[in-house]
């Protein structure tokens, strides 16, 4: 007598925080690309990364022909899929839920279901002024899972570690952010330090030697190790 076939559970495309903290119960997870959709920090949070006074800004994808969104497909646990789409649901406030094609990258086609922020929802911010305003916007804001730079950083260390650098998993958009972040840090490391009377700068060139101005930001702003940006950009585009 043959067991009966056992149903797999759905796919999801997860190409921000559910990269590196899907928090449900999953069988496989693949690096996968989506097409023709782009990945822009457009979405608004006034909870998890930001407030209502000083909102976060976080991932959420456009259509846009010949881009493409490098992310991960997470199959989720056919036991735990019911658990998991109400906790998705919730957790993704603000997104609509729709199925795409994505590819593995060992070339498996994939109908996957993704979350889009709805550009009517009451947390969208849509594009900044300009890329320094959003830079700005980060780097002011936290919420209950922390910072939002946090944020901007751990997508891109996730996307630099998984996807091999051919690729160039990083959109344009995330690397003009990565950059304004790093100057936006450099000037305020800059006017920290002016602010130190002379003891203080000599105690702090005690700690950290003759290491470089990239270097003493991380000690001045005590921003995480993972953002030991190793070269500051000289404009930013």
């Amino acid at each position: 007598m043959t067991s009966p076939k056992r149903t797999a559970g759905a796919w999801i495309f997860g190409y921000g925080s559910l990269i590196w903290r899907p928090d449900f119960e999953f069988d496989r997870y693949e690096v996968a690309v989506l097409p023709d959709y782009a990945r822009y920090m457009w979405q608004g949070t006034w909870s998890t990364r930001g407030t209502r006074s000083k909102p976060g800004r976080v991932a959420t994808i456009t259509e846009e022909e010949n881009a493409e969104v490098w992310g991960v497909a997470i199959r989720v646990c056919a036991h735990s899929q019911e658990a998991t789409s109400k906790y998705l649901s919730k957790r993704e406030t603000g997104y609509e839920l729709v199925k795409r094609d994505v590819r593995t990258q060992g070339g498996e086609v994939i109908k996957a279901q993704v979350y889009i922020a709805r550009q009517d929802n009451s947390q969208y911010m849509g594009p900044a002024s300009s890329v320094l305003v959003a830079a700005e916007e980060i780097l002011q804001s936290a919420g209950t899972r922390g910072r939002c730079l946090d944020y901007l950083v751990n997508l891109i260390a996730s996307l630099r570690t998984l996807v091999p650098a051919k690729h160039n998993a990083c959109d344009r958009h995330l690397l003009q952010l990565e950059r304004a972040v790093q100057w936006r840090l450099y000037n305020l490391t800059l006017y920290s330090e002016r602010l130190l009377d002379r003891s203080h700068r000599k105690k702090l060139g005690e700690i950290v030697g003759r290491k470089r101005k990239a270097e003493i930001q991380v000690i001045v702003v005590m921003l995480p190790a993972q953002l030991l940006f190793s070269v500051l950009p000289s404009r930013i585009e």
